[in-house]
C-alpha cells in the first residue's frame, strides 16, 4: 500500500508520545524514548531543504519539487507531462495522481512559535497570535489592514486574501 499523511492528529495518553520509527507508526511511553524524542512544530507550508541534494516536495502544488543546492539556495523543478505528480515517497515524478498530496492548506493559519502573529487567510483586517498549540484571533482597529511586512495594523497596508 501507499502511506499518505494523515490530516488527522493522533492523540497519545498521558506518559506516551507519538512515534514513526516504526513500520506502523504508533505511541510509545515516553520512559522508552531518546533525549530527541522532541522536535519544534514546523510549518507544513514551509519546504524543508537541509542538505545539498536533497529533493523535497512543493508543499502547495504536486506538480513541482525543488532540489536542495549547496549554500541554502533551491531550484524548483517541473514535473514532465507523462508523470505530472511528485510522489513525496519516492522522491520521483510519476502518473499517479493518487500521490498527490499538497499538505500545505493556504486557508489555515499555521502556528509554530509563542507570540507570532499570522495573518488571516479569509479577511486582511483579522490576524491570529500564536500561543502554541492555542491560536487568538484578532481584528484590526477602525479600517485598518493587517500587513504581512510589518507584522502591523496599519491603514495603508495592502489587502492580501488567500482563500
Amino acid at each position: 500500500g501507499v502511506i499518505v499523511p494523515s490530516s488527522l492528529p493522533v492523540d497519545c495518553t498521558d506518559g506516551y508520545y507519538f512515534n514513526d520509527g516504526h513500520a506502523v507508526p504508533r505511541c510509545d511511553p515516553i520512559s522508552d524514548a531518546g533525549a530527541d524524542f522532541c522536535s519544534d512544530l514546523c510549518n507544513p507550508c514551509v519546504y524543508q531543504c537541509d542538505t545539498a541534494g536533497q529533493v523535497t516536495p512543493n508543499p502547495t502544488d504536486c506538480n513541482t519539487y525543488y532540489v536542495c543546492l549547496a549554500g541554502g539556495l533551491v531550484l524548483e523543478q517541473q514535473c514532465p507531462g507523462n508523470a505530472p505528480f511528485f510522489d513525496f515517497n519516492t522522491g520521483e515524478c510519476t502518473a499517479d495522481d493518487t500521490l498527490c498530496y499538497n499538505y500545505c492548506d493556504t486557508c489555515v493559519p499555521h502556528c509554530t512559535e509563542q507570540n507570532e502573529k499570522v495573518p488571516d487567510p479569509l479577511d486582511c483586517h483579522n490576524f491570529y497570535v500564536c500561543n502554541p498549540p492555542n491560536i487568538a484571533s484578532f481584528i484590526c482597529p477602525h479600517t485598518e489592514i493587517f500587513s504581512r511586512v510589518t507584522l502591523e495594523c496599519e491603514a495603508d497596508a495592502d489587502c492580501i486574501i488567500d482563500c
